[in-house]
């Protein structure tokens, strides 16, 4: 089925095609579909007009099917006891049947990566076949795993592996020797991954969606969990939601902005089994166990989210341009913006709040020097729901010490002078009349490289209001001397 998500929080059914068997797996390549059938070998679906897709045909290959990708114009077949079938897919209407190579249990689920064919194995685990050839598929080696293996992941160098009741990390740089590196045990039983950057979500079987740290290989962690309702089988990312097939309570969508806290925003009850996702912009198709195929717009119950299409934020000179866009903003009184430093905590930055969807822009006139994270907040009595974050790098340090116009200028009573430094050393930031007599030293010590600040409140040394005027403020590094004029105005 095909389900228009253009409202993530609610989905109807768009369309539906019927095929001849169950249906275990999807895979895209531009307007075309290839389904693998697990009595029924690979179906070909055109796409063109996503409401009324049209079946090219198919071809049977005389064993089950559990999975398949695509590499260089070749279906990649997880064919269970028969091993992993080359189908050439150059001719969708005919499909013939290519070549195969026989893997030591049954291939049960598989990705691929450059020359690779990487095979989650429910005898073996992980099996590594090269794939350089299409004509003819090699087997290289294989990894026996603590369960039997369901779906596999590419991680650059990696493989993600779901085996029953655990998580593991393999190095897969040497195929003739893949390694473990490191493993983290699921919530229950795990059916399907996706991954999104340094994190794996986990489609846990009657636990719910799992969500687990890969930064470090070694250690994989889990960070966070969302029980859901029926049986999780199938995980798949778009714009900052997972879509989760689930076999007996249909399609539910979870976003993941904290992934310590996923949050459920909407569900779908659909008829039949939905057994995998695949989302095609503001439509996602469902593949069934039992019917086929449908695609769903989005009528589901529950809260509808923002819909967060993209955060950014980018330095611009002394300021930061955080800017966003939505595609949805119904159900939320808007959002306000918040900031955070590896040594401040988050803080809201100012009193505006935003609502609507569309293109957004804010600018931080005070941003800090070294790195932050920017986020958006929903509105809410209690708070709300957290988007981001957006990363700011740190500013880059200077060529040489600058000294900058104070602000405000004129002032009274008083005025702040910002200034950096390319490296760390003495500084001294003192105020002088225009005869060059000293007025006030406002500071003079070790300074770190960067961005430093002092506030003159108008005082000379010795206490007393200085007068109304111009004056000097000068500031004196190894690098050299630096000086502004400002204008005291009582």
């Amino acid at each position: 089925m095909i389900v228009d998500i253009a409202n993530p929080g609610q989905m109807v059914v768009a369309a539906e095609i019927d095929l001849p068997h169950e249906v275990k797996r999807i895979r895209f390549d531009g307007e075309l579909a290839y389904v693998a059938m697990i009595l029924a070998g690979v179906h070909v679906l055109d796409f063109s007009d996503p409401v009324n897709p049209v079946s090219l045909g198919g071809t049977g290959l005389g064993c089950y099917t559990y999975g398949v990708d695509l590499a260089r114009g070749f279906a990649i077949v997880a064919g269970g006891e028969c091993g992993v079938h080359v189908v050439d897919v150059t001719t969708p209407a005919g499909v013939p049947q290519g070549v195969n190579v026989v893997t030591p249990g049954r291939a049960s689920g598989l990705a691929v990566s450059g020359s690779l064919a990487l095979v989650a194995d429910s005898s073996a685990g992980l099996t590594l076949v090269d794939i350089s050839d299409l004509t003819r598929p090699t087997l290289i080696s294989s990894l026996d795993t603590p369960g039997s293996g369901r779906d596999v992941q590419s991680v650059g160098s990696l493989a993600c592996v779901i085996d029953d009741y655990n998580l593991h990390m393999v190095d897969v740089s040497n195929p003739a020797l893949p390694a473990f590196l490191g493993s983290a045990r699921t919530a229950g039983s795990g059916w399907s991954a996706a991954i999104d950057g340094q994190l794996a979500w986990v489609a846990v079987a009657l636990a719910g969606l799992q969500a687990f740290d890969i930064s470090d290989p070694a250690a994989p962690q889990p960070v966070g969990i969302i029980d859901l309702p029926g049986e999780a089988f199938d995980v798949v990312l778009a714009d900052g939601y997972t879509w989760v097939a689930n076999l007996t309570d249909g399609l539910q969508v979870v976003d993941i902005a904290d992934p310590a806290a996923p949050r459920l925003v909407g569900s779908s009850w659909l008829p039949g089994l939905p057994i995998e996702t695949f989302v095609l912009g503001d439509r996602v198709l469902v593949a069934d166990y039992d019917d086929g195929v449908r695609i769903v717009p989005a009528q589901c119950e529950g809260g509808v989210p923002i819909y967060l299409a993209s955060l950014a934020a980018e330095r611009t000179g002394r300021t930061a341009a955080v800017t966003w866009s939505l595609r949805s903003a119904a159900g939320t009184a808007g959002f306000s913006v918040w900031r955070e430093t590896p040594t401040s905590a988050r803080r809201r930055l100012g009193d505006a709040v935003f609502v609507g969807a569309g293109s957004w822009s804010f600018l931080d006139v005070a941003p800090p020097d070294g790195p932050a994270d920017y986020w958006l907040q929903e509105s809410g009595a209690d708070g709300g729901a957290w988007r981001g974050p957006a990363h700011l790098a740190a500013a880059p340090l200077p060529a040489t010490a600058r000294l900058f116009q104070n602000e405000p200028n004129p002032f009274n009573p008083e005025t702040v002078i910002r200034f950096e430094l390319p490296q760390a050393g003495q500084a001294r930031l003192a105020v002088h009349d225009p005869r060059g007599a000293l007025v006030a030293v406002l500071l003079d010590a070790d300074l770190p490289a960067g961005a430093s600040q002092a506030t003159w409140d108008g005082v000379d040394a010795a206490g007393r209001d200085a007068p109304s005027g111009m004056y000097l403020v000068r500031l004196e590094t190894a690098a050299g001397v630096r000086v502004v004029k400002v204008t005291l105005a009582r």
